[in-house]
């Protein structure tokens, strides 16, 4: 939803990933006192589409954001998440797109600089950032 002071509307978009699910849908209410029943329930809930917030490119007027999705389950417990990048232009029109590499790390926060995301990562205690380009053409 989008409130536009200046004409005191509100628009409302509504985007079709193909990529993730377009909706987190929110459990049954619970009560528990059990740490493990916890542990178990905040399990599940994390295996469901995870949506981060959007960030604005001031110099394109874009607004990216990442979300991240279970993928696949390998063996008994080895969880394998997929990231997603998408992006919508100034008008909030859908632009695109795009799945990342499976080692690519869902990351909480992130920048733009030059019109592309920069993420923060931490190679052993030193600080290297990762720029994503996608190439929103091929959909």
């Amino acid at each position: 939803m989008i409130y536009d002071l200046a004409q005191d509307s509100l628009i409302t978009k509504k985007y079709e990933s193909k990529l993730t699910s377009n909706e987190q849908v929110p459990g049954k209410l619970k009560t528990v006192s059990d740490p493990n029943e916890f542990n178990k329930l905040r399990g599940e809930n994390l295996k469901k589409v995870n949506f981060g917030p959007w960030e604005l490119d001031q110099k394109t007027g874009y607004r990216w954001r990442f979300s991240k999705e279970l993928d696949r389950v390998v063996g008994e417990d080895s969880l394998i998440f997929k990231t997603v990048v998408t992006a919508i232009d100034q008008d909030f029109e859908l632009l695109g797109e795009a799945q990342l590499p499976a080692e690519f790390v869902f990351p909480y926060s992130f920048r733009i600089r030059d019109g592309m995301p920069y993420v923060f990562l931490n190679i052993d205690d030193e600080l290297a950032f990762i720029r994503i380009k996608p190439n929103f053409t091929d959909e």
